[in-house]
């Protein structure tokens, strides 16, 4: 039996990242070391760190499958390998660690992205359960907490607006809600206001967790780490996942948020590069 007690370093993470088809993926992942570890020099940490990608997987995506395949032994899997990149099982079968040929590695968490009812977007973070799309809010996020994974409704242009946003002031209000995060990403423009739904859930004690959530478009697998969050707590290498959800739950443990928003003219091409993308 290990004994070892958890050691206490800063922790990053990019809550909300996606993998697209045409994607770069060794190209995203050594570009997620280099946007993690350009955030814990601007934080000024001299001490250990570890990174996190929590993967937020639409339906028909499966890359942690593909991830935990090459895990099992790259002789298996000769023709998935995956740039210079290879990766390792951890104790939980929702986490692995992924490691450069220099040495360097980052942990990728299991998550998938579900379409609740009017398609307000909802993510599972630390789960490979797939959860039914068009549920209730409410409904989709117990569905969600009984797998022991964390819900987390991130923000998304014109989401937060109308029928949907007041869909989520209500479940912050309710006192029989389960337990929820908030999702913000750096593709809320600057000129956009923030929403008061982020300050009620902060009066209620509910966390906010950024992430980059890059879009299907030309240089975007280069984002994941850019948007995120550190925060400081006890760390097993064995348990990643249940480390850094231990630390989110905690109401004493605060987190650090860190990364640019999109800019006017980089939102503008964002949403004409999706129209097109869409009509293509």
């Amino acid at each position: 039996m290990d004994n070892r007690a958890p050691r206490e370093v800063v922790l990053f993470a990019d809550a909300h990242v996606h993998i697209y088809q045409g994607f770069d993926v060794a190209g995203l992942l050594n570009a997620a070391l280099t946007n993690f570890e350009r955030a814990a020099e601007q934080q000024r940490i001299s001490q250990p760190w570890e990174a996190f990608l929590f993967l937020a997987e639409a339906a028909g995506e499966d890359w942690f499958s593909r991830f935990n395949r090459l895990a099992a032994g790259p002789e298996q899997n000769p023709s998935e390998k995956i740039g210079n990149w290879t990766f390792k099982k951890t104790r939980e079968e929702w986490s692995l660690r992924g490691e450069s040929q220099e040495g360097d590695g980052l942990y990728l968490v299991a998550g998938q992205q579900i379409k609740a009812i009017t398609n307000l977007e909802v993510l599972a973070l630390g789960t490979r359960e797939r959860f039914p799309e068009g549920l209730p809010l409410k409904e989709l996020v117990q569905s969600i907490g009984k797998t022991g994974a964390l819900a987390v409704i991130p923000w998304g242009v014109g989401k937060w607006l109308g029928a949907r946003g007041l869909m989520i002031k209500k479940l912050l209000q309710d006192p029989l809600a389960p337990r929820f995060f908030l999702g913000d990403n750096r593709n809320r423009p600057v000129f956009w206001p923030r929403s008061a739904l982020f300050a009620q859930a902060a009066g209620r004690g509910i966390k906010t967790l950024p992430g980059s959530d890059p879009l299907p478009l030309p240089g975007n697998f280069a984002l994941p780490g850019s948007y995120g969050f550190s925060l400081e707590g006890p760390f097993d290498p064995d348990f990643p996942w249940r480390s850094i959800q231990k630390i989110l739950l905690d109401p004493d443990r605060s987190l650090r948020p860190y990364g640019r928003q999109v800019g006017s003219f980089g939102f503008l091409g964002t949403q004409i590069g999706l129209k097109v993308g869409k009509r293509r």
